[in-house]
């Protein structure tokens, strides 16, 4: 499978492979989503880390007050992670679609491309 971080880089060069090959991808499709998964997963990361802090915040709150507002803002974190799930993993399995579709591309480009992470 290709590397995502050459696809983003070399985009015309993948456009000339894809139609090289008459692989039937709408490659601005592919760019689109791949954009929209990084943008999920960018806003998942960020939302885990604060409720990673609050769990610190937590441990060291002074009093119970401030404990249950950490611990309800902590509910208001965990709600949006639930609600960002569901659309991470559709988007993630249409990403892995589409990537599935560009393994021919790799021989129309000539040379051997790096690998994707994992793959």
């Amino acid at each position: 499978m290709l590397d995502i971080q050459f696809i983003r880089e070399n985009e015309e060069q993948i456009r000339s492979a894809i139609a090289n090959k008459n692989v039937p991808l709408d490659f601005d499709r592919f760019l689109k989503v791949d954009a929209e998964r990084r943008e999920i997963l960018q806003q998942w990361e960020e939302l885990k880390s604060l409720k990673n802090d609050l769990k610190a915040l937590m441990a060291s709150a002074a009093t119970p007050e401030e404990r249950d507002a950490l611990i309800a803002k902590g509910k208001q974190i965990k709600a949006k992670l639930d609600e960002i799930e569901p659309r991470y993993k559709k988007i993630e399995n249409e990403f892995a679609d589409l990537m599935a579709e560009l393994a021919g591309v790799a021989t129309a480009i000539g040379r051997s491309l790096p690998a994707s992470p994992g793959a």
